[in-house]
């Protein structure tokens, strides 16, 4: 099975993994008349290069592009969630979300390890728990104003983000723990002034890092520094 084409307007849904582990799966176009697209429907089509997802689809489920190895997806701006695992270990170069997604659940991109851009609209207000942990090509990423929060490891290992910017004025409130672990080739950080918590070890291992600029309510003790980076409080 390699490639499938479904007409039918009729089809309004496809059940949870009915593709799941199809091997030699090339292709598929999403009917017209599909709004979700279901848990694990496409979870380990490991020969899955080309996807077409139309403008009727709202929702991604979980584990939907599991180990798929997509080189480059493009999402309508119909769809409005992504579940948890989404598009974990696939081979996605860059993405860029739609201003209408809301809800990027946990681990969507998790273990993309080809990803060197992603493009995060000010419609999400959430960076959740290992969304884009060990997105090793990862160089730069631009956090939306809208953000009030980043999640357990949500960039733990991305070792090759050099540059995180926080668009202005930042909503951001928190930083949850191990955000930032082993991020080894970032040089400097500046933190938004409405950070009122950073987590324990958000940034440990962060090996290269010379200095960062915290506000002065932050506990800069227990975020995971060396000792050599420069802290300047504000």
């Amino acid at each position: 099975l390699k490639q499938i084409d479904i007409t039918s307007s009729q089809i309004k849904s496809i059940g949870k993994g009915c593709f799941k582990w199809c091997k030699s799966l090339k292709r598929f176009s999403i009917p017209s008349s599909i709004v979700k697209i279901n848990y694990e429907t496409f979870c380990g089509c490991e020969s899955l290069i080309e996807i077409s997802i139309r403008s009727s689809v709202t929702s991604i489920g979980n584990d939907v592009f599991l180990f798929c190895p997509l080189d480059e997806i493009e999402l309508p701006s119909s769809v409005t969630s992504i579940g948890m695992n989404a598009f974990s270990c696939c081979t996605i170069k860059e993405i860029i979300i739609p201003s209408s997604v809301k809800s990027i659940k946990r681990s969507a991109f998790s273990e993309c390890a080809l990803m060197k851009k992603i493009s995060l609209p000010t419609s999400i207000t959430s960076i959740h728990f290992n969304t884009f942990m060990r997105c090793s090509s990862l160089t730069q990423i631009s956090i939306p104003s809208s953000v009030v929060s980043i999640g357990i490891c949500a960039f733990k290992n991305c070792i090759s983000l050099k540059q995180v910017i926080f668009e202005m004025p930042s909503n951001l409130t928190k930083i949850k723990m191990f955000a930032f672990e082993y991020c080894s080739s970032l040089k400097k950080i500046e933190i938004p002034s409405s950070v009122t918590s950073i987590g324990e070890n958000a940034f440990r291992g962060c090996s290269s890092l010379e200095e960062i600029l915290t506000p002065s309510s932050v506990n800069s003790q227990i975020i995971g520094l060396n000792s050599s980076v420069k802290i300047l409080f504000y």
